[in-house]
């Protein structure tokens, strides 16, 4: 499938300059906290005692502004990767987007992320055939492995309770359940009703920045909210703690206790279908890019929810700036008639 609409490579390469201009003066201390504590200190160095890394304001611009611009390098460089028009400089920024990212937080996620955007575009593309895409797309079996590479090693890590990668995977994405109930045992939200804040939080939160830098007050947004509730570990096995991760239904429920679960997934499911549909009517960069980003959050439901944080309001905004035309061309209208007849016959 063939999608219209080009590039902004300049401003992309520009931003993704700025973000290694203000990241690179932090990596010393990062290299000494690796050396003394490893990959899983370094993470916790980073978040819980930010005093050891950068202050809380300096951490607050890498998850609004240089982590946004780096999520959206990597989802560009998978989009055109389906369509055979990636170039080697992209390539190599993204590359360095993801080494710079995890060296600094040591993070996994920014990496299973990336492998995710890359198999989903190539399935959407596709339409869906796994073969297909495999055929097509020999180079993905390649991406696939090293990113896959790169997940073991930084895993191995920070492993949880001594437990092997696959060990380690099947924790990350069941514990959150767990963590969620006896979360819930609490009612955090009994009298602290977020009334919606929670399911549209990355606009919600995304104007709490607006004018925490305009007007310089606290900020108060509903992820900050949840993360404060979250951030306490509680054992959800004999020999494993866990944090953080609630899956979804926690800021539906945040915002209307149980009733919230219902709510907040039928407007989800509404923006889902509605996604869907513009891509297939649009079929440009643009438009897929939302369909891919749709897809992770669909996939990454069962740790958290992609719209509570105002960083995904920021990801949109790139991904909008970056894309040159995102109604289609009259010229791709008729290459899609002429592909799709093609394909039919």
């Amino acid at each position: 499938m063939l999608v219209d609409g080009d590039i902004r490579f300049g401003l992309l390469y520009a931003l993704n300059l700025g973000a290694y201009a203000y990241s690179l003066p932090f990596m010393p201390k990062a290299i000494a906290i690796l050396k003394s504590y490893g990959f899983a200190g370094l993470r916790q160095f980073a978040f819980a005692q930010s005093s050891a890394m950068a202050t809380t304001h300096q951490l607050l611009v890498f998850q609004w502004i240089v982590e946004p611009i780096f999520t959206v390098t990597t989802l560009v460089t998978a989009l055109l990767f389906t369509q055979r028009r990636g170039t080697t400089v992209l390539t190599l920024i993204t590359l360095i987007d993801l080494c710079l990212y995890s060296a600094l937080f040591g993070g996994r996620y920014a990496l299973m992320r990336a492998l995710m955007y890359f198999i989903f575009a190539a399935l959407i593309v596709n339409q869906g055939r796994f073969l297909q895409t495999v055929k097509r797309y020999r180079a993905l079996v390649l991406v696939i492995v090293v990113l896959v590479a790169g997940l073991v090693v930084v895993t191995g890590q920070r492993s949880i309770a001594g437990k092997g990668f696959f060990g380690n995977v099947i924790v990350y994405y069941t514990g959150s359940f767990t963590y969620l109930s006896k979360t819930l045992e609490t009612r955090p939200w009994d009298g602290h009703l977020l009334l919606g804040a929670g399911t549209f939080g990355f606009i919600t939160n995304f104007m709490w920045i607006a004018a925490k830098m305009l007007f310089g007050v606290n900020y108060a947004g509903s992820d900050y909210i949840v993360t404060q509730i979250t951030q306490y570990y509680m054992r959800i096995a004999d020999t494993v703690a866990y944090n953080a991760l609630t899956t979804m239904l926690f800021p539906f429920i945040m915002d209307f206790g149980y009733v919230g679960v219902v709510v907040g997934t039928a407007a989800f499911a509404w923006a889902a279908a509605r996604t869907e549909s513009f891509f297939y009517r649009r079929q440009t960069i643009f438009s897929l890019g939302l369909y891919v980003l749709l897809l992770f959050a669909c996939f990454d439901s069962v740790l958290q929810y992609e719209f509570l944080f105002p960083s995904t309001a920021v990801t949109l905004l790139l991904l909008l700036l970056f894309t040159y035309r995102w109604q289609p061309s009259k010229k791709h209208v008729t290459q899609v008639l002429a592909w799709n007849t093609r394909t039919s016959g």
